[in-house]
Formats: structure tokens, sequence, C-alpha cells
């Protein structure tokens, strides 16, 4: 009923958000508030989102960078970039992708994205892809898709093949001969997203399959910054 109220409900979102938690559910309700005030996107609660950067609750800490991330708040993803080192996995994980959300992406910002692809945590390294992603960063990504774990692999298709960028077709031409089923097919779909046919050379042998799969420079070793749809 919330959300469906829009920004009359942001005020008593708000309230509760705020609130001390002293139960479970408190915090519960807390984070559910909080999730509800990014998913309605009214502005209004970007500051106190803000301020909730700073919880004791990590719960509450993590909520706020991800109804800012949905707000696309240049000051909450600036301020995530002080949460990439706290000490919860869920908060180093929203922080990331917060701080890639909204503007022109910068050196700076990636690297600091890049810095969390070495996290003890799965779903922390998983989430700087993720971020790396919407920063568009092209050499990082084609970089992850060499990488020895096959998630990492198959999120860096996914992410390349949303980039809409010609570039991004050699790197995702490697996964057609990735000896993992799941980051074949996320390549495979990444090409299709950008529009590319794959051709494969034949190897020779009768029933060996292609010798190699061939790439755009192959076909076409012009200017790499275009669109590729």
């Amino acid at each position: 009923r919330c959300l469906a109220a829009g920004e009359a409900a942001v005020p008593a979102l708000l309230d509760v958000a705020r609130r001390t938690a002293r139960t479970q559910r408190d915090t519960q309700n807390r984070c559910r508030a909080i999730e509800v005030l990014g998913a309605i996107g009214s502005q209004k609660a970007a500051g106190p989102l803000r301020d909730l950067l700073s919880s004791s609750e990590a719960r509450v800490r993590a909520a706020a960078l991800g109804a800012l991330t949905h707000l696309g708040d240049a000051k909450g993803a600036k301020a995530a970039a002080q949460l990439i080192g706290d000490h919860d996995a869920r908060v180093r994980a929203a922080a990331v992708v917060c701080m890639s959300a909204p503007g022109k992406p910068s050196s700076e910002v990636e690297g600091l994205v890049a810095r969390l692809l070495d996290d003890t945590e799965g779903r922390v390294r998983l989430a700087a892809v993720q971020a790396l992603g919407r920063l568009g960063a092209l050499e990082r990504l084609g970089q992850l898709a060499r990488t020895v774990d096959p998630d990492i692999r198959t999120e860096a298709f996914k992410f390349l093949g949303e980039t809409g960028r010609l570039a991004a077709i050699d790197p995702v031409v490697t996964g057609l001969t990735d000896s993992n089923p799941a980051v074949r097919q996320a390549a495979e779909a990444a090409l299709r997203g950008l529009g590319w046919l794959p051709v494969g050379l034949p190897s020779g042998a009768v029933g060996r399959g292609y010798a190699r799969w061939m790439t755009r420079r192959d076909w076409a070793p012009d200017d790499d910054t275009r669109d590729a749809r």
C-alpha cells in the first residue's frame, strides 16, 4: 500500500526507517521501509537515506545503499565509497554497486570498484563485476573473462553483452570455448545481444568441431569505439 501511495507515503516510511530497533522484527521493518523508499524513487528521501549509512546495524546500512542505488543519488554514490571496507559483506556488496550508479564513470571509481574483485566473499566479488558492468569498464571486464572463477566469467560475459560496444565482441568470443557450460551459454547470449553471429573455422578432422571461433577483428579490424547495435 505504501508503494502505491508514492510520494505521500515518504514521511511515514522515513519515520519507520529512522526508529531505533529493539527487536529483530524492528530491524526488518526498518529495512522494508528503506527498500520501499528506494522503489518509490522520491529524491526527498535521499538525504535521510544517506544519514542511515552511519547506522550501527549492517542490514540497515546495506538497505540504505540499495535504496540510494535505485535513486541514482550522486552524493550517495560518493558516500558509498567510504563503506567498501565495511566489516559486513552485505554492506560491501551494496556499496560497490551504489558507487557505480550515477554520472560519468571515472578511473578513480573504477579503481576502487576493482579492489573488491579480490574480496574474500563471493557475493562481494560478483557485486564488483556488476558494478564494472554498470560503469561500462570494457577492459577490466575483458580481463575478468579469463579469470579462474566461472561465476565471475559468467557475470563478465553477461555485462560485456549489455555494453552494446563493438569492442566487447572479441573478449566474449573467447567464452565459446570455455570448459564450463554455464559460461559458454553466457557468452552465446552476450553475442546475441551484441548482434554477432559466431563463425567457427573447422578443425579439419571429422567430428572434431572447430579449430577456433573467428573474431570481429578477423572480419573488420577497424574502429572498436562504435556501438554494436
